[in-house]
């Protein structure tokens, strides 16, 4: 009499397991087909730490010739470790880490960076005044930036940057760090 059961839990588990094993191969997610041609290149980097423009780096082969490798590719990214004040007229609600001149979004533009990620641990150094200033610095020269915006919604978007040889998305965060960043009250009540 034990053999009955033993038999039927045997043509159970069989049948299951080919359903699911059938199910399986029926129901596969349908593949993204991409636009982006072979060839394609994205040069990564890690923290852009920045005090000052770079420029006078240039003279440097060894420099020269890394920046030569993000120049030539489809799209250059790095994580933008701190932010950029200008230091002059700062007044904001508090001191921070690293702060960078303005001329900075210039240079990391000039060196061929494309899309630049901005949630770590120094990016609200100075407060919610001078993230709010990164941001302008980025937009005048036309750096697209991943992990900031005046909401919630903003910030955690995906941004992208489309280059003649295709576009690219990035999402940013940050697990360590300071308090979020919040909106200046100027942003908040615009936004």
């Amino acid at each position: 009499m034990m053999l009955r059961p033993t038999v039927l839990s045997a043509v159970m588990t069989l049948a299951l397991g080919s359903w699911a094993t059938a199910t399986a191969f029926l129901q596969q997610d349908v593949e993204i087909v991409t636009t982006v041609g072979d060839g394609f290149t994205i040069a990564t980097v890690g923290d852009l730490i920045y005090a000052h423009d770079l420029g006078h780096m240039m003279r440097d082969p060894s420099f020269a010739s890394v920046v030569d490798l993000l120049r030539e590719a489809d799209v250059a990214t790095g994580n933008l470790e701190g932010i950029i004040v200008d230091g002059r007229t700062f007044a904001g609600s508090r001191m921070g880490g690293h702060g960078a001149e303005p001329g900075t979004a210039d240079s990391i533009r000039d060196m061929g960076f494309d899309l630049v990620a901005r949630p770590n641990n120094h990016g609200n150094d100075f407060g919610p005044e001078r993230v709010e200033e990164t941001s302008a610095h980025l937009e005048r020269v036309g750096m697209a930036y991943a992990g900031v915006g005046n909401t919630y919604a903003a910030a955690r978007a995906a941004r992208f940057y489309t280059s003649p040889q295709g576009r690219v998305g990035m999402v940013a965060t940050t697990a360590t760090g300071t308090l979020p960043a919040r909106p200046s009250p100027s942003r908040m009540a615009s936004g």
